[in-house]
């Protein structure tokens, strides 16, 4: 049960490694033009190691809040809009990535937003291991589109990553609605 909301909770480390993600996303961006590989992937691994520390310290330190539960997700789609926007400005993606990457996360928010329209009593839903494993494969996706000039094996992480989290995301509403 995450504990209820209250300010002191942002100096968690649990909620810092999840606000860690916003600032690594956009010194990924920031990097890119001029492609500096050490730079770029330093901030990656930061990103994603903080995707995965965030809810393990929050388990193991009692650090379960409800800002915990929205800030994880929260920095995962900033973050990951962030590195697709940074991207296409750079010419180094396809809009229908960027596209689609941006639409599953409108669809996982608007969800949980009608979701907690229909059943008020339910808690917010915490980040599952589906979509933990979603997000690093995208990252993944996007990093292999970066450093090799076979596209389609990123394009197909992407679409794959994308499709098995909304699958996920959609049994679990229903769980949830039942």
């Amino acid at each position: 049960m995450a504990q209820e909301f209250s300010w002191k909770h942002f100096l968690y480390v649990s909620n810092i490694c999840s606000l860690v993600r916003i600032p690594c996303a956009i010194g990924f961006v920031y990097y890119l033009v001029p492609f500096d590989v050490l730079l770029v992937t330093i901030f990656a691994i930061v990103g994603v190691v903080s995707d995965y520390l965030d809810g393990l310290l929050a388990r193991r330190l009692g650090q379960v809040t409800q800002l915990g539960v929205l800030l994880d997700p929260f920095a995962d789609k900033v973050g990951l809009a962030i590195v697709g926007f940074g991207l296409l400005y750079a010419d180094l993606i396809s809009m229908w990535i960027v596209a689609l990457v941006v639409t599953r996360d409108i669809l996982i928010v608007l969800s949980v937003i009608v979701l907690k329209k229909v059943r008020p009593h339910i808690q917010t839903p915490m980040s599952n291991t589906t979509g933990k494993v979603a997000v690093n494969i995208i990252t993944a996706g996007v990093l292999l589109q970066l450093v090799t000039q076979v596209q389609v094996v990123g394009q197909v992480l992407i679409v794959f990553a994308v499709a098995v989290s909304l699958i996920s995301y959609y049994v679990r509403a229903r769980q949830l609605l039942l």
